[in-house]
Protein backbone atom coordinates (compact mmCIF):
# COMPACT_ATOMS: atom_id res chain seq x y z
CA UNK A 1 0.00 0.00 0.00
CA UNK A 2 2.55 2.08 1.16
CA UNK A 3 5.02 1.87 -2.79
CA UNK A 4 1.65 2.37 -4.35
CA UNK A 5 1.03 5.81 -2.63
CA UNK A 6 4.90 6.53 -2.89
CA UNK A 7 4.56 5.50 -6.92
CA UNK A 8 1.61 7.96 -7.06
CA UNK A 9 2.94 10.97 -5.68
CA UNK A 10 6.25 10.85 -7.77
CA UNK A 11 4.21 10.22 -10.85
CA UNK A 12 2.22 13.17 -10.28
CA UNK A 13 5.16 15.44 -9.02
CA UNK A 14 6.26 14.75 -12.23
CA UNK A 15 3.44 15.16 -14.43
CA UNK A 16 2.15 18.41 -12.71
CA UNK A 17 5.74 20.28 -12.45
CA UNK A 18 8.44 18.72 -14.68
CA UNK A 19 11.80 20.66 -14.33
CA UNK A 20 15.49 20.50 -15.13
CA UNK A 21 18.15 21.90 -12.65
CA UNK A 22 19.02 25.51 -12.93
CA UNK A 23 15.01 26.77 -14.49
CA UNK A 24 13.86 29.95 -13.42
CA UNK A 25 9.99 30.84 -12.75
CA UNK A 26 9.10 33.05 -15.71
CA UNK A 27 5.69 34.52 -14.67
CA UNK A 28 3.22 35.23 -12.26
CA UNK A 29 1.07 32.28 -13.41
CA UNK A 30 3.51 29.85 -12.64
CA UNK A 31 3.96 30.86 -9.35
CA UNK A 32 0.91 31.01 -8.43
CA UNK A 33 0.44 27.34 -9.56
CA UNK A 34 3.76 26.33 -7.34
CA UNK A 35 1.58 28.02 -4.44
CA UNK A 36 -1.14 25.13 -5.43
CA UNK A 37 1.31 22.16 -5.23
CA UNK A 38 2.68 23.12 -2.16
CA UNK A 39 -0.97 23.25 -0.30
CA UNK A 40 -1.67 19.97 -1.95
CA UNK A 41 1.48 18.42 -0.35
CA UNK A 42 1.29 20.19 2.27
CA UNK A 43 -2.32 18.03 2.58
CA UNK A 44 -1.42 15.01 1.71
CA UNK A 45 1.17 15.11 3.81
CA UNK A 46 -1.14 15.83 6.58
CA UNK A 47 -3.17 12.32 5.60
CA UNK A 48 -0.27 10.36 5.60
CA UNK A 49 0.69 11.38 8.82
CA UNK A 50 -3.12 10.59 10.10
CA UNK A 51 -3.13 7.73 8.65
CA UNK A 52 -0.09 6.67 9.84
CA UNK A 53 -0.73 7.48 13.48
CA UNK A 54 -4.13 5.44 13.09
CA UNK A 55 -2.33 2.40 11.84
CA UNK A 56 0.37 2.59 14.73
CA UNK A 57 -2.77 3.01 16.83
CA UNK A 58 -4.00 -0.34 15.65
CA UNK A 59 -1.25 -2.15 15.79
CA UNK A 60 -0.69 -1.39 19.79
CA UNK A 61 -4.46 -2.15 20.50
CA UNK A 62 -4.29 -5.65 18.56
CA UNK A 63 -1.12 -6.55 19.18
CA UNK A 64 -2.13 -10.50 19.78
CA UNK A 65 0.31 -12.77 22.52
CA UNK A 66 1.93 -14.79 19.34
CA UNK A 67 5.01 -17.44 19.63
CA UNK A 68 8.35 -15.45 19.47
CA UNK A 69 8.84 -16.63 15.28
CA UNK A 70 5.60 -14.53 14.39
CA UNK A 71 6.56 -11.41 16.25
CA UNK A 72 9.65 -11.20 13.76
CA UNK A 73 7.17 -11.59 11.15
CA UNK A 74 4.82 -8.83 12.65
CA UNK A 75 7.99 -6.69 13.22
CA UNK A 76 9.09 -6.80 9.71
CA UNK A 77 5.58 -5.46 8.53
CA UNK A 78 5.82 -2.79 10.74
CA UNK A 79 9.34 -1.75 9.63
CA UNK A 80 8.26 -1.87 6.27
CA UNK A 81 4.80 0.76 6.71
CA UNK A 82 6.83 3.01 8.14
CA UNK A 83 9.50 3.20 5.45
CA UNK A 84 6.54 3.13 2.92
CA UNK A 85 5.06 6.29 4.41
CA UNK A 86 8.55 7.72 5.42
CA UNK A 87 10.42 8.06 2.15
CA UNK A 88 7.27 9.49 0.41
CA UNK A 89 7.23 12.53 3.28
CA UNK A 90 11.02 12.81 2.44
CA UNK A 91 10.53 13.66 -1.37
CA UNK A 92 7.76 15.69 -0.57
CA UNK A 93 9.70 17.93 2.02
CA UNK A 94 12.48 17.76 -0.84
CA UNK A 95 9.84 18.93 -2.97
CA UNK A 96 8.59 21.75 -0.86
CA UNK A 97 11.54 23.22 -0.15
CA UNK A 98 12.45 22.93 -4.21
CA UNK A 99 9.55 25.10 -4.59
CA UNK A 100 10.19 27.62 -2.08
CA UNK A 101 13.56 28.38 -3.11
CA UNK A 102 12.16 28.81 -6.57
CA UNK A 103 9.48 31.19 -5.33
CA UNK A 104 12.09 32.85 -3.19
CA UNK A 105 14.04 33.72 -7.00
CA UNK A 106 10.30 34.33 -8.64
CA UNK A 107 9.96 36.99 -5.85
CA UNK A 108 13.71 38.54 -6.12
CA UNK A 109 13.17 38.40 -10.21
CA UNK A 110 9.46 40.82 -10.01
CA UNK A 111 11.09 42.76 -7.69
CA UNK A 112 14.14 43.76 -10.19
CA UNK A 113 11.60 44.20 -13.11
CA UNK A 114 9.55 46.66 -10.86
CA UNK A 115 12.70 48.71 -9.60
CA UNK A 116 13.33 48.55 -13.75
CA UNK A 117 9.88 49.53 -14.25
CA UNK A 118 9.94 52.22 -11.29
CA UNK A 119 13.14 53.75 -12.70
CA UNK A 120 11.56 54.17 -16.24
CA UNK A 121 8.36 55.68 -14.97
CA UNK A 122 10.79 58.17 -12.98
CA UNK A 123 13.27 59.36 -15.31
CA UNK A 124 10.47 61.80 -17.31
CA UNK A 125 10.16 63.23 -13.97
CA UNK A 126 13.90 63.14 -13.05
CA UNK A 127 14.54 64.62 -16.55
CA UNK A 128 12.18 67.52 -15.74
CA UNK A 129 14.19 68.50 -12.40
CA UNK A 130 16.67 69.01 -14.50
CA UNK A 131 14.81 72.49 -16.16
CA UNK A 132 15.57 74.39 -12.90
CA UNK A 133 17.81 76.68 -14.46
CA UNK A 134 15.67 76.91 -17.47
CA UNK A 135 16.61 79.55 -19.94
CA UNK A 136 14.99 83.17 -19.83
CA UNK A 137 13.33 85.01 -22.37
CA UNK A 138 16.51 86.78 -23.67
CA UNK A 139 18.37 83.40 -24.30
CA UNK A 140 15.77 81.82 -26.05
CA UNK A 141 14.81 85.00 -28.72
CA UNK A 142 18.69 84.98 -29.07
CA UNK A 143 18.49 81.14 -29.82
CA UNK A 144 15.80 81.37 -32.11
CA UNK A 145 16.93 84.06 -33.69
CA UNK A 146 20.29 82.09 -34.56
CA UNK A 147 18.78 78.73 -35.26
CA UNK A 148 15.53 78.83 -36.16
CA UNK A 149 14.49 82.15 -37.96
CA UNK A 150 16.87 81.48 -40.50
CA UNK A 151 15.48 78.94 -41.91
CA UNK A 152 11.75 80.00 -42.31
CA UNK A 153 12.61 83.58 -44.08
CA UNK A 154 10.42 83.65 -47.62
CA UNK A 155 8.36 80.54 -46.40
CA UNK A 156 4.85 82.20 -46.87
CA UNK A 157 6.33 83.19 -51.01
CA UNK A 158 7.24 79.52 -51.03
CA UNK A 159 4.23 78.35 -49.37
CA UNK A 160 2.53 79.99 -52.53
CA UNK A 161 4.66 79.06 -55.20
CA UNK A 162 4.39 75.28 -54.12
CA UNK A 163 0.42 75.40 -54.04
CA UNK A 164 0.50 77.12 -57.66
CA UNK A 165 2.72 74.48 -59.13
CA UNK A 166 1.13 71.85 -57.77
CA UNK A 167 -2.56 72.81 -59.01
CA UNK A 168 -0.60 73.20 -62.32
CA UNK A 169 0.26 69.57 -62.09
CA UNK A 170 -2.84 68.71 -61.56
CA UNK A 171 -4.72 70.09 -64.17
CA UNK A 172 -2.25 68.14 -66.27
CA UNK A 173 -3.53 64.89 -64.00
CA UNK A 174 -7.03 65.95 -64.27
CA UNK A 175 -7.29 65.47 -68.35
CA UNK A 176 -5.24 62.13 -67.91
CA UNK A 177 -7.74 60.79 -65.17
CA UNK A 178 -10.46 61.27 -67.42
CA UNK A 179 -8.66 58.84 -69.91
CA UNK A 180 -8.14 56.03 -67.22
CA UNK A 181 -10.94 55.53 -64.71
CA UNK A 182 -12.57 58.94 -64.57
CA UNK A 183 -11.54 59.57 -60.92
CA UNK A 184 -11.44 63.03 -59.98
CA UNK A 185 -9.07 65.04 -58.24
CA UNK A 186 -9.68 68.06 -56.34
CA UNK A 187 -7.55 71.55 -55.35
CA UNK A 188 -4.55 70.48 -53.02
CA UNK A 189 -4.41 72.03 -49.53
CA UNK A 190 -1.34 72.70 -47.80
CA UNK A 191 -0.63 70.52 -44.76
CA UNK A 192 1.70 70.05 -42.08
CA UNK A 193 4.24 72.10 -40.47
CA UNK A 194 5.99 74.35 -43.16
CA UNK A 195 1.90 75.69 -44.04
CA UNK A 196 1.99 76.19 -40.52
CA UNK A 197 4.58 78.11 -39.67
CA UNK A 198 6.70 76.28 -37.29
CA UNK A 199 8.81 73.89 -39.52
CA UNK A 200 12.79 73.96 -38.83
CA UNK A 201 13.69 71.23 -40.88
CA UNK A 202 16.78 72.65 -43.54
CA UNK A 203 15.69 70.19 -45.94
CA UNK A 204 12.43 71.64 -46.49
CA UNK A 205 9.39 69.07 -47.29
CA UNK A 206 6.09 70.75 -47.98
CA UNK A 207 2.85 68.16 -47.66
CA UNK A 208 -0.22 68.65 -49.45
CA UNK A 209 -3.43 66.49 -49.68
CA UNK A 210 -5.33 66.48 -52.89
CA UNK A 211 -8.43 64.32 -51.77
CA UNK A 212 -10.00 62.14 -54.80
CA UNK A 213 -13.58 61.80 -56.06
CA UNK A 214 -14.74 58.76 -57.36
CA UNK A 215 -15.72 58.73 -60.92
CA UNK A 216 -19.50 59.00 -62.00
CA UNK A 217 -21.63 55.45 -60.82
CA UNK A 218 -19.20 55.03 -58.27
CA UNK A 219 -18.93 55.51 -54.56
CA UNK A 220 -16.07 55.39 -52.12
CA UNK A 221 -17.50 54.09 -48.80
CA UNK A 222 -14.97 54.33 -45.77
CA UNK A 223 -15.61 51.44 -43.02
CA UNK A 224 -18.15 52.12 -40.00
CA UNK A 225 -15.80 52.00 -36.82
CA UNK A 226 -17.46 50.12 -34.81
CA UNK A 227 -16.67 49.35 -30.58
CA UNK A 228 -15.55 45.83 -30.87
CA UNK A 229 -12.80 47.19 -33.80
CA UNK A 230 -9.23 45.76 -31.80
CA UNK A 231 -6.92 49.03 -30.40
CA UNK A 232 -4.17 48.32 -33.18
CA UNK A 233 -6.59 48.79 -35.97
CA UNK A 234 -8.20 52.08 -34.67
CA UNK A 235 -7.03 55.34 -36.63
CA UNK A 236 -7.00 52.81 -39.93
CA UNK A 237 -10.31 52.32 -42.21
CA UNK A 238 -10.57 50.40 -45.73
CA UNK A 239 -12.29 52.31 -48.35
CA UNK A 240 -15.10 50.16 -50.29
CA UNK A 241 -15.49 50.30 -53.58
CA UNK A 242 -19.23 50.38 -54.99
CA UNK A 243 -20.69 50.44 -58.62
CA UNK A 244 -23.72 51.30 -59.46
CA UNK A 245 -26.41 53.81 -58.92
CA UNK A 246 -26.49 55.20 -55.15
CA UNK A 247 -29.16 57.02 -54.50
CA UNK A 248 -31.47 56.88 -52.20
CA UNK A 249 -34.85 56.64 -54.10
CA UNK A 250 -33.27 53.08 -55.54
CA UNK A 251 -32.31 52.37 -52.09
CA UNK A 252 -35.91 52.49 -51.15
CA UNK A 253 -37.63 51.25 -54.11
CA UNK A 254 -35.33 49.05 -55.38
CA UNK A 255 -37.46 48.01 -58.77
CA UNK A 256 -37.05 52.33 -59.97
CA UNK A 257 -34.78 53.04 -62.22
CA UNK A 258 -32.81 55.73 -61.83
CA UNK A 259 -33.02 58.17 -64.92
CA UNK A 260 -29.10 59.55 -63.81
CA UNK A 261 -27.40 56.36 -63.17
CA UNK A 262 -28.71 53.83 -65.92
CA UNK A 263 -27.55 50.08 -66.16
CA UNK A 264 -27.52 49.96 -69.60
CA UNK A 265 -24.90 53.41 -69.41
CA UNK A 266 -22.22 51.92 -66.50
CA UNK A 267 -22.45 48.21 -67.91
CA UNK A 268 -23.12 46.89 -63.69
CA UNK A 269 -21.53 43.45 -63.33
CA UNK A 270 -18.79 43.77 -66.09
CA UNK A 271 -15.24 44.18 -64.39
CA UNK A 272 -12.90 44.32 -67.79
CA UNK A 273 -9.21 44.66 -67.44
CA UNK A 274 -8.48 48.23 -66.93
CA UNK A 275 -11.98 48.85 -64.56
CA UNK A 276 -11.44 51.18 -61.41
CA UNK A 277 -11.65 48.01 -59.05
CA UNK A 278 -9.35 45.90 -61.15
CA UNK A 279 -6.47 48.09 -61.10
CA UNK A 280 -6.69 50.28 -58.13
CA UNK A 281 -8.69 48.10 -55.61
CA UNK A 282 -7.68 44.65 -54.12
CA UNK A 283 -10.54 42.77 -52.75
CA UNK A 284 -13.35 45.25 -53.73
CA UNK A 285 -10.99 48.03 -51.12
CA UNK A 286 -8.46 50.66 -52.39
CA UNK A 287 -4.98 49.43 -52.70
CA UNK A 288 -2.85 52.06 -51.21
CA UNK A 289 0.02 50.97 -52.83
CA UNK A 290 -2.06 51.17 -56.15
CA UNK A 291 -3.17 54.65 -55.64
CA UNK A 292 0.26 55.60 -55.05
CA UNK A 293 1.68 54.09 -57.86
CA UNK A 294 -1.27 55.51 -60.30
CA UNK A 295 -0.59 59.06 -59.06
CA UNK A 296 3.13 58.50 -59.58
CA UNK A 297 2.41 57.75 -63.17
CA UNK A 298 0.51 60.88 -63.53
CA UNK A 299 2.15 63.54 -62.11
CA UNK A 300 5.55 62.13 -64.39
CA UNK A 301 3.05 62.17 -67.09
CA UNK A 302 2.10 65.78 -66.47
CA UNK A 303 5.21 66.98 -65.82
CA UNK A 304 6.62 66.13 -69.08
CA UNK A 305 4.46 67.98 -70.59
CA UNK A 306 5.31 71.57 -68.64
CA UNK A 307 8.91 71.06 -68.04
CA UNK A 308 9.74 73.53 -70.85
CA UNK A 309 8.44 76.13 -68.94
CA UNK A 310 10.48 75.49 -65.79
CA UNK A 311 14.43 75.95 -64.88
CA UNK A 312 14.91 73.02 -61.95
CA UNK A 313 14.19 69.61 -62.47
CA UNK A 314 11.79 67.21 -61.00
CA UNK A 315 12.77 63.49 -59.95
CA UNK A 316 10.83 60.90 -57.45
CA UNK A 317 13.18 60.52 -54.91
CA UNK A 318 11.17 57.32 -53.39
CA UNK A 319 9.69 54.71 -55.14
CA UNK A 320 6.72 54.09 -52.37
CA UNK A 321 5.59 57.75 -52.05
CA UNK A 322 4.30 60.98 -54.45
CA UNK A 323 7.39 62.40 -53.29
CA UNK A 324 8.90 65.52 -55.70
CA UNK A 325 12.18 66.87 -55.70
CA UNK A 326 12.65 70.57 -57.33
CA UNK A 327 16.02 70.67 -57.83
CA UNK A 328 17.88 73.75 -59.37
CA UNK A 329 20.86 74.84 -61.00
CA UNK A 330 22.17 76.54 -57.56
CA UNK A 331 21.98 73.61 -56.32
CA UNK A 332 18.88 74.51 -53.77
CA UNK A 333 16.41 71.99 -53.85
CA UNK A 334 13.03 71.72 -51.96
CA UNK A 335 10.52 68.33 -51.72
CA UNK A 336 6.78 68.11 -52.55
CA UNK A 337 5.13 65.18 -50.79
CA UNK A 338 1.83 64.61 -52.41
CA UNK A 339 -0.81 62.94 -50.66
CA UNK A 340 -3.66 61.25 -51.96
CA UNK A 341 -6.63 61.19 -49.51
CA UNK A 342 -10.22 60.17 -49.52
CA UNK A 343 -12.77 62.60 -47.33
CA UNK A 344 -15.15 61.05 -45.16
CA UNK A 345 -18.72 62.17 -45.88
CA UNK A 346 -17.70 65.23 -47.70
CA UNK A 347 -16.37 66.48 -44.43
CA UNK A 348 -12.84 67.92 -43.46
CA UNK A 349 -11.98 64.20 -42.20
CA UNK A 350 -9.66 62.56 -44.63
CA UNK A 351 -8.35 59.03 -45.11
CA UNK A 352 -4.83 58.81 -46.35
CA UNK A 353 -2.53 56.64 -47.83
CA UNK A 354 -0.14 54.80 -45.25
CA UNK A 355 3.59 55.96 -44.81
CA UNK A 356 6.93 54.50 -43.74
CA UNK A 357 7.50 52.54 -40.84
CA UNK A 358 3.22 51.73 -40.32
CA UNK A 359 3.28 48.22 -40.08
CA UNK A 360 -0.78 47.50 -41.79
CA UNK A 361 -2.00 45.82 -44.74
CA UNK A 362 -2.37 47.92 -48.00
CA UNK A 363 -6.42 48.23 -48.25
CA UNK A 364 -6.53 50.20 -44.83
CA UNK A 365 -5.88 53.92 -44.82
CA UNK A 366 -5.21 56.14 -41.96
CA UNK A 367 -7.13 58.93 -40.25
CA UNK A 368 -6.18 62.10 -41.08
CA UNK A 369 -7.40 65.18 -39.01
CA UNK A 370 -4.44 67.74 -40.74
CA UNK A 371 -7.20 70.27 -42.60
CA UNK A 372 -9.07 70.62 -39.62
CA UNK A 373 -5.53 71.04 -37.48
CA UNK A 374 -4.55 73.44 -39.70
CA UNK A 375 -7.81 75.26 -39.45
CA UNK A 376 -7.48 74.94 -35.42
CA UNK A 377 -4.34 77.07 -35.51
CA UNK A 378 -5.56 79.46 -37.79
CA UNK A 379 -8.40 80.29 -36.06
CA UNK A 380 -6.83 80.39 -32.66
CA UNK A 381 -3.95 82.44 -33.90
CA UNK A 382 -7.06 84.99 -34.41
CA UNK A 383 -7.56 85.30 -31.45
CA UNK A 384 -4.11 85.17 -29.39
CA UNK A 385 -2.14 88.22 -29.72
CA UNK A 386 -0.17 89.51 -31.88
CA UNK A 387 3.26 88.51 -30.13
CA UNK A 388 1.86 85.13 -29.32
CA UNK A 389 4.78 82.59 -28.94
CA UNK A 390 2.91 80.23 -29.08
CA UNK A 391 4.64 78.96 -32.95
CA UNK A 392 8.04 79.81 -31.40
CA UNK A 393 7.13 77.44 -28.35
CA UNK A 394 6.35 74.85 -30.89
CA UNK A 395 9.85 75.39 -32.93
CA UNK A 396 12.43 75.51 -30.32
CA UNK A 397 11.11 71.75 -28.93
CA UNK A 398 11.04 70.77 -31.96
CA UNK A 399 14.31 72.18 -33.33
CA UNK A 400 15.98 70.69 -30.55
CA UNK A 401 14.23 66.72 -30.47
CA UNK A 402 15.18 66.56 -34.17
CA UNK A 403 18.57 68.09 -33.94
CA UNK A 404 20.37 65.00 -31.72
CA UNK A 405 18.88 62.24 -34.73
CA UNK A 406 18.88 64.01 -37.55
CA UNK A 407 20.01 60.65 -39.70
CA UNK A 408 17.48 58.51 -38.34
CA UNK A 409 13.38 58.64 -37.70
CA UNK A 410 12.69 59.51 -33.73
CA UNK A 411 10.75 57.68 -32.00
CA UNK A 412 8.98 61.02 -30.52
CA UNK A 413 8.04 63.19 -33.51
CA UNK A 414 7.18 66.67 -34.41
CA UNK A 415 3.42 65.48 -34.21
CA UNK A 416 3.71 64.64 -30.71
CA UNK A 417 4.99 67.88 -29.48
CA UNK A 418 1.85 69.58 -31.80
CA UNK A 419 -0.49 67.79 -30.02
CA UNK A 420 0.94 68.77 -26.51
CA UNK A 421 1.00 72.25 -27.93
CA UNK A 422 -2.86 71.88 -29.12
CA UNK A 423 -3.95 70.98 -25.93
CA UNK A 424 -2.72 73.45 -24.16
CA UNK A 425 -3.76 76.34 -26.32
CA UNK A 426 -7.23 75.43 -24.81
CA UNK A 427 -5.77 75.27 -21.34
CA UNK A 428 -4.31 78.84 -20.94
CA UNK A 429 -6.08 81.72 -21.80
CA UNK A 430 -4.70 84.30 -24.75
CA UNK A 431 -2.92 87.01 -23.06
CA UNK A 432 -0.81 84.10 -21.27
CA UNK A 433 0.39 83.31 -24.17
CA UNK A 434 2.30 86.81 -25.13
CA UNK A 435 6.09 86.82 -25.88
CA UNK A 436 7.03 87.93 -22.31
CA UNK A 437 5.46 84.63 -21.33
CA UNK A 438 7.40 82.33 -23.64
CA UNK A 439 9.82 81.08 -20.56
CA UNK A 440 6.52 80.00 -18.53
CA UNK A 441 4.65 78.01 -21.64
CA UNK A 442 7.68 76.11 -22.50
CA UNK A 443 8.02 74.99 -19.34
CA UNK A 444 4.65 74.30 -19.33
CA UNK A 445 4.38 72.10 -22.62
CA UNK A 446 7.60 70.20 -21.38
CA UNK A 447 5.97 69.75 -18.01
CA UNK A 448 2.98 68.15 -20.03
CA UNK A 449 4.79 66.26 -22.12
CA UNK A 450 6.87 65.06 -19.26
CA UNK A 451 3.51 63.88 -17.63
CA UNK A 452 2.10 61.89 -20.70
CA UNK A 453 5.27 60.19 -21.07
CA UNK A 454 5.22 58.93 -17.56
CA UNK A 455 1.58 57.77 -17.93
CA UNK A 456 2.07 56.19 -21.46
CA UNK A 457 -0.59 58.17 -22.67
CA UNK A 458 -0.98 61.16 -24.99
CA UNK A 459 -4.35 61.82 -26.38
CA UNK A 460 -5.20 62.79 -30.33
CA UNK A 461 -6.39 66.29 -30.40
CA UNK A 462 -9.37 65.98 -32.25
CA UNK A 463 -10.58 62.19 -31.72
CA UNK A 464 -13.08 62.54 -28.47
CA UNK A 465 -12.30 65.59 -28.01
CA UNK A 466 -16.30 67.14 -26.81
CA UNK A 467 -14.61 70.96 -26.68
CA UNK A 468 -14.69 71.30 -30.73
CA UNK A 469 -17.78 69.30 -31.39
CA UNK A 470 -19.35 73.36 -31.62
CA UNK A 471 -16.29 73.93 -33.78
CA UNK A 472 -15.31 71.86 -35.84
CA UNK A 473 -17.26 69.77 -38.77
CA UNK A 474 -16.59 66.43 -37.04
CA UNK A 475 -18.79 63.27 -38.07
CA UNK A 476 -20.37 61.80 -34.59
CA UNK A 477 -18.38 58.49 -34.73
CA UNK A 478 -14.95 60.78 -33.74
CA UNK A 479 -16.55 62.82 -31.32
CA UNK A 480 -18.39 59.79 -29.65
CA UNK A 481 -15.46 57.41 -29.58
CA UNK A 482 -12.83 57.46 -27.12
CA UNK A 483 -9.50 58.81 -28.02
CA UNK A 484 -6.87 57.68 -29.72
CA UNK A 485 -3.98 56.79 -27.51
CA UNK A 486 -0.84 58.28 -29.40
CA UNK A 487 1.69 56.99 -27.30
CA UNK A 488 -0.07 53.12 -27.11
CA UNK A 489 3.07 51.93 -28.58
CA UNK A 490 5.18 52.66 -25.45
CA UNK A 491 2.73 50.33 -23.73
CA UNK A 492 3.22 47.41 -25.75
CA UNK A 493 6.89 48.31 -26.66
CA UNK A 494 8.90 48.69 -23.63
CA UNK A 495 12.59 49.11 -26.24
CA UNK A 496 10.46 51.86 -27.58
CA UNK A 497 9.29 53.47 -24.64
CA UNK A 498 12.82 53.77 -23.13
CA UNK A 499 14.26 55.14 -26.17
CA UNK A 500 11.58 58.07 -26.28
CA UNK A 501 12.94 58.16 -22.78
CA UNK A 502 15.96 58.88 -23.77
CA UNK A 503 15.02 61.30 -26.62
CA UNK A 504 13.28 63.09 -24.44
CA UNK A 505 15.98 63.78 -21.66
CA UNK A 506 18.65 64.73 -24.18
CA UNK A 507 15.69 67.12 -25.68
CA UNK A 508 15.66 68.63 -21.73
CA UNK A 509 19.12 68.99 -21.23
CA UNK A 510 19.88 70.47 -24.58
CA UNK A 511 17.24 73.19 -23.22
CA UNK A 512 19.37 73.57 -20.37
CA UNK A 513 22.93 73.18 -22.30
CA UNK A 514 22.18 73.47 -25.89
CA UNK A 515 20.46 76.68 -25.64
CA UNK A 516 23.05 79.12 -23.06
CA UNK A 517 25.94 77.83 -25.83
CA UNK A 518 24.14 79.31 -28.86
CA UNK A 519 23.04 82.26 -27.11
CA UNK A 520 26.66 83.16 -26.60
Amino acid sequence: MGFLIFCFLMLSGICSHPRFAGDQVENYETATRIQENIKLFQTQMEELQREFDEKSKDVLIEEPASPPVKEDTEDQDLDWSLWSVFVPAVFIVIEICIQDLDWKLLCKTIDEEDDDDDEVEQACQRSFTQLVSFPDRTVLESFYKMHIRSTMQDITRMCEFVEGFTDILLVGCRSLCQKDYGIFLEDCTGVGSMFEKWGSKREVTFDLLVPLLPPEGYVFKPEEMHPEFPPEKRGYRRIAVHSGCMCNRTEILADVLCLIHGKDKFHLGEKPEDSLETCLCTDAYLDTEKVLKWMRALLLASWEQISHKYDFKVTFPSAALCILKLAYRTGRHIYINIIPAVRCRDTDVCFVTLNFGIHQPRVYWLESFALLEHQFLKGIARSLPEDSCHIKCLQILTYLNERHSPSKASVLTSYHIKTALMHLLLVHSPEKWQSQWITQRLRDVVRYFSCCLDEKRLYHFMTGNRSLMTKFDIPSDFQDTEPVNLFRAFVLDHAAYRNALAEFQEMVMSVNALVPECAV
